[in-house]
């Protein structure tokens, strides 16, 4: 490769990796790979809930880390946004959105029944649920209207 310049629209890891010979990787691409970290995906609720449990106390964005040390762990930290206490044309009227994710590897949700992917799908939306009331929306569990889970298999799709 002769070139003071490349201009590739593949990703970086088919550039460097597929397009470009071993020799001719600069060292920035090189000393790139030997640090990345491959990073999860996520799972992600959508929920629509009764007003009352977001008070004007809330915020938009919020994170709930209870534990420093999983900060980085599969579903560890949770992160969420509440964008109808910024527009409530967002939701229909007297309801609130919660939309809820948390990082999760595929390698989870890879090799079950159709019965145990829906089982463990609910019990991770319970889960971080009982995380949100914990931490800052008691009584969400109970004003829940309507709620949509993906998975790292729904979004691999």
């Amino acid at each position: 490769l002769r070139s003071r310049a490349v201009i590739s629209n593949a990703t970086r890891w088919d550039t460097f990796k597929q397009l470009v010979e071993e020799g001719d990787v600069p060292q920035s691409e090189v000393d790139f790979f030997k640090r990345y970290k491959k990073s999860p995906s996520f799972i992600t609720a959508h929920i629509v809930v009764e007003p009352s449990v977001v008070t004007e106390s809330c915020y938009c964005h919020n994170i709930v880390l209870e534990d420093w040390a999983k900060l980085e762990d599969g579903r560890g930290t949770l992160f969420v946004s509440i964008p109808t206490i910024l527009d409530p044309s967002l939701a229909p009227e007297g309801r609130h959105i919660v939309h809820a994710f948390t990082p999760d590897w595929i390698d989870s949700w890879s090799g079950l029944s159709k019965e145990e992917y829906a089982e463990k799908k609910e019990a991770v939306a319970r889960e971080m649920i009982a995380r949100l009331e914990e931490a800052f929306l008691p009584g969400l569990s109970e004003a829940v209207v309507f709620k949509e889970v993906g998975t790292p298999r729904t979004h691999m799709k």
